[in-house]
Formats: C-alpha cells, structure tokens, sequence
C-alpha cells in the first residue's frame, strides 16, 4: 500500500514511479543513516537494532518486493522482543514485523494462482502498519503523557 501511494503521487505529479519511488527509498534510508552517525546510539544492543529502521524502509517502500526479503529483518526481531500483554509480547516494531514476516507468505499465492489479488497486500501489510503505529504512539507519545501526570 506504501509504494502504491507514493506510485500514485508521481502519477500526479508527472514523475515516472520508477524514478520516484526508488531514489525516495534511498534518500529515507540515507537520512536515517547519517542520523545513526550524528546521533550514535548508547549501547552496542541499541546500535545493532536501529538497524531494523534501514531495514525495514527498504521493505515498506520497496515496489517488487518478495517475501524472503523479509529474512533481513529476522535475525534482529529476537534481540527486540519483550514479554508482555499481547500474544505474549510487548507490543513494539520487533513484534510488528515478526507479525509481518509470517503474513508475508500470503504472497506466495501469486505463484500458485499466477494473478496478483486485491486482498493480499493488505492482509499483509495493514497489520504491519498498524502495528508499528501503535508501537511509535506507546514508544513516543504515552510515556511523556505519564512522566506529565506523575510530575
């Protein structure tokens, strides 16, 4: 749905998606990067997971993307998982994608009945967004809600 919406933007704009999707990609993913760099992380452990974040641009942007590119994303999705409330798991971005990389088989439909489906990109990935978003709004907005309440 990502890649959909940015294809559709430079349809408006008279782009060709190619060249706009692609190099938006590698400019988000360039920007986090250097941010890494001006902004180290505290830890060796926190160092190691932010590099989810590049990771996992590449897999919400990415046009022809297939599902053993989630594999990437795998060996870091333990290092991040924390017991909690839902499905055993705190809710955050690791959960979210360890969501994502099982839904992700759906894809494999393509193979079998060799015409894309309208429901497989969301079944797929409309978790996987709201999951992060959820994730980023218990992450960055409810905690300093609650350090306000307390003080």
């Amino acid at each position: 749905p990502l890649p959909r919406t940015l294809i559709n933007l430079a349809a408006t704009l008279r782009q060709p998606y190619w060249a706009f999707v692609n190099p938006a990609m590698y400019v988000l993913v360039a920007l986090v990067s250097l941010g890494f760099v001006l902004f180290p992380a505290r830890t060796g452990q926190a160092a190691v997971l932010r590099c989810m974040i590049p990771i996992g641009i590449y897999l919400l942007i990415n046009m022809n993307l297939f599902s053993w590119y989630a594999l990437f994303i795998l060996p870091l999705v333990p290092l991040a998982l924390r017991s909690g409330w839902w499905l055993g798991f705190r809710l955050n971005a690791a959960l979210a994608w360890l969501v994502f990389s099982g839904l992700v088989m759906i894809s494999y439909d393509f193979f079998v009945s060799r015409s894309p489906q309208t429901w497989e990109a969301p079944l797929q990935f409309i978790p996987l967004y709201t999951m992060l978003l959820l994730a980023g709004l218990f992450r960055w907005i409810v905690p300093p809600i609650r350090k306000r309440r307390i003080a």
